[in-house]
């Protein structure tokens, strides 16, 4: 059974929102049974098979939300809930798809759920901060990202800190804050080693509404940093914050 629950936590790390799921490690495997939360308690209680489908399932759930695919996503996470209630997990990736699907309410009252079981987790924290971005609300996603900036050790991934980093900056930018977005890059030019410094340009360039010379600076970044989906949190940082929407005119 240890071993079972021991890969159910290594899976578990890899739930999180993308943005999160970069900064979870497999601790889990030397977490003894009197040190896990009561629902993982009590999933450790069902059958084996089930435990197994369950598993499976979640899996699926993580491949379908991965592919984009919301509706098919929370189909697998109505299986999940049918085999075994109880997991925060579940319901944290639930608010994700519902954010995406810009129902923000059904997110609200699921992320409020999750906060009773995980109030310091890093994922809900993101998701919370997510929340507001789609909402508009700015300041509060200001707040929370970099709360989590700030409670990261010296062993964060860089990767993670400069996507936060740019949601912060688009933020400020949706706030009309040029001035705060600057500092946050000013130590940056095209010779550092990260997509930074060409979607801020981009940003900056979109919220003055030249869309030829953002397009330029994506490019850019695209080509330097080709391998794997270095590029992805960006762009879709963009999306959410709806910087496009705001700042160039239909059809420009």
């Amino acid at each position: 059974m240890r071993l079972l629950i021991a890969g159910f936590l290594a899976m578990l790390s890899l739930t999180a929102a993308p943005l999160a799921a970069q900064q979870r490690s497999d601790s889990g495997a030397e977490t003894s049974i009197s040190e896990l939360p009561q629902w993982l308690i009590d999933f450790s209680n069902i059958p084996k098979e089930t435990q197994q489908r369950y598993i499976e399932v979640f899996r699926e759930a993580k491949i379908a939300y991965a592919s984009g695919n919301w509706v098919l996503c929370c189909t697998y996470l109505n299986e999940c809930e049918f085999i075994f209630k109880g997991n925060p997990h579940v319901w944290n990736l639930r608010a994700t798809c519902l954010i995406e699907q810009a129902n923000f309410h059904e997110a609200e009252l699921m992320l409020k759920k999750v906060q009773q079981e995980l109030p310091m987790d890093e994922t809900t924290i993101m998701n919370r901060a997510n929340l507001h971005m789609a909402r508009g609300e700015f300041a509060e996603c200001i707040e929370l990202l970099r709360a989590i900036i700030d409670a990261q050790d010296a062993t964060a991934a860089p990767d993670l800190t400069d996507v936060l980093t740019f949601r912060i900056y688009l933020c400020h930018l949706m706030l009309g804050q040029q001035k705060e977005a600057a500092e946050l890059v000013r130590h940056l030019g095209p010779l550092d080693d990260t997509p930074l410094y060409y979607f801020s340009q981009a940003a900056l360039h979109i919220s003055k509404g030249n869309r030829t010379r953002a397009v330029e600076d994506i490019n850019a970044a695209s080509a330097i940093f080709s391998k794997g989906n270095a590029i992805q949190p960006y762009i879709r940082s963009i999306q959410a914050s709806g910087l496009e929407n705001k700042f160039l005119p239909s059809g420009s």
